[in-house]
């Protein structure tokens, strides 16, 4: 019994040595890979899920605000910030490529400002019909008249 509380102190207890990963998983034990980052303290394993976990979070940063995208301008608005966070290198560009094709189909289904069915209005006068005689089928040619030799 002496030996299994030593074993579970032995977990508990924090490791010193700088170049291990400092990443401690929730049963108690820390993870023992080479430190990749001095910095960080992670091990590569470890520092690419905390950038994974910190690109999630960037939702505010991109949405903002915004729950329905009904005009262009909000699609627009949402690709300038994108635009933004690939220049500080906070989106990796295979994931900004996928969220500008989804905007560009977002675009597609937004209705644009000047596409809209003009109302048509049929409230034109008509013709002035006045009691002249149609000269129209006078002046017309018959089809025999076609055929007709002239002298």
């Amino acid at each position: 019994m002496n030996e299994q509380s030593a074993k579970s102190n032995v977990f508990k207890k924090p490791l010193a040595d700088p170049t291990r990963c400092q990443h401690s998983f929730p049963s108690g034990r820390r993870c023992r890979m080479p430190v990749s980052d001095l910095h960080a303290g992670l091990c590569a394993h470890h520092f690419r899920e905390r950038l994974v976990r910190e690109e999630a979070n960037l939702s505010t940063a991109l949405v903002g605000e915004l729950k329905k995208f009904e005009t262009a301008g909000e699609v627009n608005d949402v690709l300038s910030r994108l635009l933004i966070l690939v220049s500080q290198d906070r989106v990796s560009p295979r994931r900004a490529a996928v969220m500008a094709y989804i905007c560009n189909l977002l675009l597609r289904s937004v209705p644009k400002p000047g596409n809209e069915v003009p109302e048509i209005i049929v409230d034109m006068p008509g013709p002035e019909t006045a009691e002249e005689p149609r000269q129209e089928e006078s002046q017309q040619p018959s089809p025999s008249d076609y055929f007709r030799v002239k002298t």
